[in-house]
């Protein structure tokens, strides 16, 4: 025998619909997770985005509130005051303001910005600042970074730190008397918390959820495949059952039959050799004897056959070596593949250490290598590929023939009890080699072989 590596033969459909269910699964989580951070991300984008107009409105708001409340203290003031008190209006007005405010943040803590001041100039000279309230001002925003509001006559900046949001607000006060006119000006400095600290917790807990959820789904999805692999199993039970009956059926009517013939052919001769004698005195001899044993030795084949099949799941579970049956098998048909003229390659990878009865698995073995043989008889190219592949939970067979390929009913009914193409076999090979896979949880399966032959595929589980 040659040993060569063939093409690659062995698919595994059930690892192969495990691996594409399981990928379809991880594919679809890690797509959600992405999406969902995604959103979380934009989300926290947009309210960011939103920060600057969001800080600029609130300051218009707590500027037109604050010049409303400045103009009407500095009306009050012009109306109450004596007319020295209004000469000096600058001294003055500062020291009621700063009184009046004072006493407003100590009613309301809620107003009170981090500073507030009043600005005055004389003549056409630049604004000066009084005395403010609150803390000074830190920094002074550049001027480009102000935006003037028509409608309040307010100039806004908003300066975004990493801890606070500054938002500067500096306006006129209007509609005040003539004596202090254009002259009076305030500034106020307010801060807030940036969204993103105020968000940021509820950032983190979005993307927990959706973690969360994402996770969840992932386990509901392992489940529902699990559970519905679990009820596959029970259905593929069943049926196994099921079609093990109709083949427990078919065979006792494959032994009605077989039994049939060899009892009619003795009763044929008894009665044969009844009628000699009495009519002839006819000794039988040692010939008609030899008839009779013949009959009865097909006899006992087809009861062994049927014991053997009732036996195929009565398994002695030990730990071996797939790669070790093979050689046993290929040595024991070496003389025969050699007499014939028949090459096999073989080609083994992974662990083959797997838990079976290996004097069936060997019988199976031993009968699938002998009927591919026989394909061969007539073959042109007598060869035959052998593949062994072992994996983390599976061992695989191929065994492919390049003789001719099995008709559309033999390759339907080959696996069936008594059906056989041979007139020296009695046909229940393959319905054994069938029945002794499955009982150890595996499968065999017998397809065309693309470019011709026959290829059959055994997969058997590591652990029994």
């Amino acid at each position: 025998m040659r040993v060569a590596a063939p093409s690659k033969l062995i698919v595994d459909p059930d690892r192969l619909a495990r691996r594409r269910a399981f990928a379809f699964l991880g594919t679809a989580a890690m797509a959600s997770a992405l999406v969902g951070l995604l959103f979380v991300m934009i989300w926290k984008n947009y309210v960011e985005g939103l920060e600057p107009e969001y800080f600029r409105e609130q300051g218009i708001n707590w500027g037109k509130e604050f010049q409303r409340r400045i103009r009407s203290q500095t009306n009050r003031f012009l109306a109450s005051a004596q007319p020295f008190e209004v000469e000096n209006w600058r001294e003055n007005l500062d020291r009621s303001f700063l009184h009046y405010f004072d006493a407003e943040f100590r009613r309301n803590p809620t107003l009170r910005p981090r500073q507030i001041a009043l600005l005055f100039k004389k003549g056409n000279g630049p604004f000066q600042t009084a005395a403010p309230i609150g803390k000074g001002l830190d920094r002074e925003p550049p001027g480009r970074s102000f935006r003037h509001d028509q409608d309040s006559g307010l100039d806004v900046a908003v300066l975004s730190g990493s801890e606070l949001v500054e938002v500067v607000v500096d306006g006129p006060v209007d509609k005040v008397g003539p004596e202090i006119g254009d002259s009076l000006r305030f500034h106020l400095v307010l801060e807030f918390r940036p969204f993103h600290l105020v968000t940021g917790r509820g950032t983190t807990y979005a993307a927990l959820l959706v973690i969360v959820y994402l996770a969840v789904i992932y386990l509901l999805f392992i489940f529902v495949f699990r559970l519905g692999r679990r009820q596959m199993k029970l259905a593929l039970s069943a049926k196994e059952k099921s079609i093990r009956l109709k083949a427990i059926s078919s065979v006792a009517e494959g032994i009605a039959h077989e039994v049939r013939n060899p009892l009619n052919a003795i009763s044929l001769n008894v009665q044969y050799l009844e009628k000699l004698a009495d009519k002839t005195g006819h000794t039988p001899q040692p010939g008609d004897y030899q008839r009779i044993y013949r009959e009865l030795g097909k006899l006992r084949k087809v009861i062994d056959n049927f014991v053997n099949f009732a036996k195929s799941r009565d398994l002695a579970i030990t730990r071996w070596s797939m790669g070790d049956a093979v050689s046993a098998c290929l040595q024991d048909l070496q003389a025969r593949a050699t007499e014939e003229g028949v090459t096999i390659n073989r080609d083994d990878s992974g662990d083959l250490e797997l838990a079976g009865d290996r004097p069936k698995i060997t019988q199976v073995l031993t009968n699938l290598l002998e009927n591919a043989i026989d394909a061969l008889d007539q073959a042109n190219e007598k060869t035959i590929d052998l593949e062994l592949s072992g994996s983390h939970d599976l061992v695989c067979l191929a065994i492919r023939n390049h003789g001719a390929t099995p008709d559309d009913e033999v390759m339907k009914n080959m696996f069936d009890p008594y059906f056989t193409t041979r007139s020296a076999s009695l046909g229940l090979g393959l319905t054994l080699a069938k029945t002794v896979i499955e009982s150890h949880g595996g499968r065999i399966q017998a397809t065309a072989a693309p470019g011709g032959g026959l290829l059959v595929t055994i997969t058997l589980p590591k652990e029994f």
